[in-house]
């Protein structure tokens, strides 16, 4: 899956395109807020966000627990 980050731009930020298996959004203090991701042989994708009755089910489905979340480095690709 391909996941658009879109900072602010109308003060000139360009968008950043990352592929990622999986996507946890958090608020501003942490608190997951949104969760996308493959999962099975299939290929298939679930998306839940907070107030879905399945989402902390969904959540551990994808390993996100008690436990910290750690991502590698993100570099933005050049403009064309």
């Amino acid at each position: 899956m391909i996941a658009h980050l879109t900072p602010n731009i109308s003060a000139g930020g360009e968008p950043l395109r990352l592929e990622a298996s999986q996507i946890l959004v958090c608020d501003k203090l942490g608190t997951p807020i949104m969760v996308a991701g493959e999962f099975g042989p299939s290929g298939s994708y679930k998306v839940a966000h907070a107030g879905d009755k399945d989402f902390n089910d969904v959540l551990k489905m994808f390993g996100y627990g008690r436990h910290k979340v750690t991502v590698d480095p993100l570099s933005t690709t050049p403009k064309k």
